[in-house]
């Protein structure tokens, strides 16, 4: 009988812990992208699987790995939807929640994390160069 109850006590512990996702985007550059003029940029695209809303919060490495993250670094996606945004640089075509990073030349990384299993948050990364789309990168499950 104590086996039972102290099984039904660890089911009850674990029914009400959050688990933690991220969202991991491998490589990311922007040198002043189309909108300015420049060569190339990134675009990141992610779509909520819940219906509940995700908070998301950002954070940036540079390439030695120390972190840069932007500000403001938290973005709310709702229940079945998507948000896409361009890291780098201001984008006057599709303004960001997420804050730029204030200059371009960029090349780094991405993290993004949120409360939910990794499987909630899926997504593409879309690299531009010269006005085309040279790859896409998809990340999640």
């Amino acid at each position: 009988m104590k086996k039972y109850i102290a099984l039904a006590v660890g089911v009850a512990m674990c029914a009400g812990v959050a688990f933690a996702g991220t969202f991991h985007v491998p490589f990311v550059f922007d040198n002043e992208g189309m909108v300015t003029g420049g060569d190339g940029e990134t675009w990141v695209k992610m779509k909520n699987t819940t219906t509940s809303a995700i908070l998301i919060t950002v954070h940036y490495y540079n390439p030695d790995g120390t972190q840069d993250d932007p500000t403001p670094n938290t973005v709310s996606i709702p229940g079945n939807s998507s948000y896409s945004y361009r890291p780098f640089a201001p984008d006057v075509e599709e303004p960001s929640d997420i804050g730029d990073k204030p200059a371009a030349p960029y090349v780094g990384t991405m993290q993004a994390d949120f409360t939910g299993a990794d499987s909630d948050m899926v997504g593409i990364i879309q690299y531009v160069v010269a006005g085309e789309t040279t790859g896409y990168t998809g990340v999640g499950q």
